[in-house]
């Protein structure tokens, strides 16, 4: 699909973008890339048995939502820093030795 800036900047000069688009990268061609590819799914019942071993994911190397790995360090006093909140206190901080919470 053709990148939205592109769009953008030939619709402000008022030109008609799809002389400098490629038809290629048009919805219409990137969509007949894939027909034919999948298939109907059947109902589960006339599914073949998997004779394959079942895989599990290896949760020590789940991401977060940033995309990093999970941190699995031990926080320590040294972690502790100066309250920025008016309303800090030790119960409730997360950087506390001991907390319930985990990082």
């Amino acid at each position: 699909m053709p990148c939205s800036h592109v769009i953008t900047a030939c619709k402000h000069i008022h030109h008609e973008y799809k002389n400098y688009i490629n038809l290629v990268y048009m919805l219409k061609s990137v969509s007949n890339v894939y027909r034919g590819l999948f298939g109907e799914l059947c109902n589960e019942a006339y599914w073949s048995l998997c004779h394959e071993p079942m895989t599990c994911p290896d949760l020590d190397k789940k991401r977060n939502s940033k995309g990093h790995l999970a941190s699995s360090r031990i926080h320590t006093k040294m972690d502790i820093r100066e309250p920025s909140q008016l309303n800090h206190l030790k119960k409730n901080c997360s950087h506390h030795v001991g907390s319930s919470q985990q990082h």
